[in-house]
């Protein structure tokens, strides 16, 4: 098989046309057109099956991905709880319309606010149970794929009975 070579530019030339061969040159080595020989093969299509396989675990990495944020969120925090029932909010308003103070009446106002913030932002039951279903279905096979071993799950905060209840094992089996 003859080499193949390409036309390198003549050196010692520092007169404007040597600059421009050597910029040519290098244009021609990191920009390569359709016909030259370094071009790159065309891209191949897809199959169907690989896409299907790249959407599957794209959804196993968002179910993983969103219950390890729901525990991060979930984790208790230092301190007393607020108290967001109706009665501690039905208590503040009475005391809104109470006060004669505009501060004290701006205050209880946030305070309410805050209350109310909090109150929406509260574990959701249903929620949670979801996204823990969705992460027992994909823990295993994402585990697999990934090398994740049981300690490392662990270790992430998620509970015990959970990676059992995925088929994740100390085992590894």
């Amino acid at each position: 098989m003859p080499a193949v070579s390409v036309d390198e530019p003549q050196g010692g030339s520092a007169g404007a046309n040597g600059a421009s061969d050597t910029l040519r040159y290098l244009a021609s080595v990191a920009y390569p057109t359709k016909g030259s020989v370094t071009a790159m093969p065309p891209a191949k299509k897809m199959t169907d099956a690989h896409k299907k396989a790249l959407a599957h675990g794209r959804e196993l990495g968002r179910a993983v991905r969103d219950y390890l944020e729901y525990l991060e969120w979930s984790k208790p925090t230092r301190g007393r709880k607020r108290d967001t029932s109706p009665e501690r909010l039905a208590e503040v308003d009475a005391q809104i319309a109470e006060t004669n103070s505009p501060l004290e009446r701006l205050l209880l106002i946030q305070l309410r606010k805050d209350l109310e913030a909090a109150a929406d932002t509260e574990d959701d039951p249903a929620e949670a149970e979801r996204l823990r279903k969705a992460f027992v279905k994909a823990a295993r096979p994402y585990s697999k794929s990934k090398g994740i071993t049981y300690s490392a799950w662990r270790e992430a905060g998620v509970p015990a009975d959970v990676l059992r209840d995925a088929g994740i094992t100390r085992s590894g089996q």
